[in-house]
């Protein structure tokens, strides 16, 4: 029996003209059972373009730390990450094993699947959506995929980093106001009848659709059987999430204090446009809105994004030029501008999540948080930076950075002559092995991501 102390997650804090949903408290009861639950496990995961400072010889315009392990120094460009060093994992020589002879502006359509699409576009499930489909029915949305220009691009300048079990790509929200609107405002009765008729008809459809599959079994060879059941999976998981859909519809979506986000900014304030779609990202996890969710800066095609160097560092080329001509002219100085001014809008983020307390920790203990690159300087698809924070509550042995040392055998692939070249497994690391570690921590299992050869296991506690 459920208590008078015990807290709903759901319970809302009144006053002054704010209504605000309450934070983790010992007493919240998630099943409503009166027994105190463990908060949720959550991922969020944030791309950026253009690739990252790597220059060979040149410490101080470097993204990667010196040191190696646990005994490490932060770069001048991560400086602003350094009150959460030992809450981090940072990965040196980890990439894709199949993706050296793609076009570097494919790097954002394979940074979270891995997949092989060098002859074909034959994309698969990116871990985001992966972990989705095995946790996301838990809450009101199963993700949230947002980025700086929103819909999905083109093949090679995608503006989202998120593709279905299907390989498709799902489509990314970049409006602060719809997003807001979408997680927090509540429908009127006039768009929960639509909704409710909206259920209806889909729920109509499936029902067609399972008797008639009964009389077409009957009707079909063994292999066209397999496809069949193939089809009806997919069927099943659409009337699962239309139940779900249903379930949610008459709950009361939480309440935030939204008087400090300016729901009206365009990506052509870049500061102000990046630090709110992360305030919305951290509100949608505090809240439990979703518990999975993915940011694209930018595209690695021309958008506003790539002008952010311009309009939010002041200088006076785009990203995709400060990208190139760091290696190309030596201009690396500009490059760490751009790099340092995006890990501070990471670490401003960090600081909201390590601040929000959480069960016996903070909302970033509970969530892992990969920020990071498919490609490095100028933008190759080798030693692609990674960062991983957080989680540490949920799984995750943190306050290491991981730089394999070469063997004798290596093909060195710091010659960046060598950059198109084959995976040199003697010096370095697939970066499918870090998802699998991350996806192991939610019991969650990865056997398409092929190239990883198991977990990292100093990863894992």
């Amino acid at each position: 029996m459920k208590k008078s102390w015990h807290l709903s997650r759901r319970t809302m804090l009144k006053g002054v003209g704010v209504s605000m949903a309450l934070p983790w408290f010992e007493a919240m009861s998630w099943a409503g059972d009166g027994k105190t639950k463990t908060p949720p496990k959550r991922l969020f995961c944030m791309y950026i373009p253009y690739g990252t400072c790597t220059p060979q010889n040149k410490p101080e315009f470097d993204i990667y730390p010196t040191g190696s392990g646990r005994d490490f120094k932060l770069s001048p460009i991560l400086a602003s990450l350094g009150p959460y060093q030992k809450k981090m994992s940072i990965f040196k020589h980890h990439s894709h094993v199949r993706s050296r002879s793609l076009n570097a502006h494919f790097a954002a359509d394979i940074w979270l699947t891995g997949a092989d699409i060098r002859r074909s576009y034959q994309q698969q499930v990116s871990i985001d959506q992966l972990l989705a489909e095995k946790i996301g029915l838990q809450t009101r949305y199963p993700s949230l995929v947002l980025s700086s220009e929103g819909g999905t691009g083109t093949r090679g300048a995608t503006r989202t980093v998120s593709f279905s079990k299907s390989g498709s790509p799902v489509p990314a929200l970049n409006n602060p106001r719809f997003v807001f609107q979408r997680l927090f405002a509540e429908d009127s009765s006039e768009a929960l009848k639509r909704n409710q008729d909206g259920i209806d008809e889909g729920r109509s459809i499936l029902d067609a659709v399972l008797e008639s599959s009964k009389d077409l079994r009957r009707h079909l060879g063994k292999h066209d059987q397999a496809k069949l059941d193939e089809y009806m999976t997919s069927v099943r998981e659409v009337e699962r999430r239309i139940d779900v859909a249903e379930q949610w519809l008459n709950v009361p979506k939480p309440k935030v204090d939204a008087s400090d986000l300016n729901l009206d900014v365009s990506p052509d304030v870049p500061e102000a446009y990046v630090d709110t779609m992360l305030h919305l990202t951290f509100l949608a996890l505090q809240t439990d809105s979703t518990r999975v969710v993915t940011y694209q800066m930018g595209a690695e095609q021309a958008d506003k994004a790539t002008r952010f160097p311009i309009t939010a560092c002041g200088l006076k080329k785009d990203a995709h030029n400060v990208g190139h001509h760091g290696e190309e002219k030596g201009e690396w100085e500009a490059f760490r501008t751009w790099e340092t001014w995006r890990a501070e809008r990471l670490a401003k983020f960090l600081k909201r999540m390590d601040e929000a307390r959480e069960g016996d920790g903070s909302l970033l203990d509970y969530s892992m948080v990969l920020y990071g690159a498919g490609s490095s300087s100028p933008h190759d698809h080798v030693n692609t930076p990674n960062i991983l924070l957080g989680g540490e509550k949920i799984g995750l042995r943190q306050g290491r950075f991981y730089n394999p040392e070469p063997s004798a055998n290596s093909k060195g692939i710091e010659n960046r002559a060598n950059r198109h070249s084959t995976w040199d497994p003697e010096r370095e690391q697939p970066l499918c092995r870090v998802f699998r570690t991350m996806l192991d921590c939610f019991d969650v299992e990865a056997p398409h991501l092929t190239d990883s050869r198991g977990l990292v296991s100093e990863l894992r506690a």
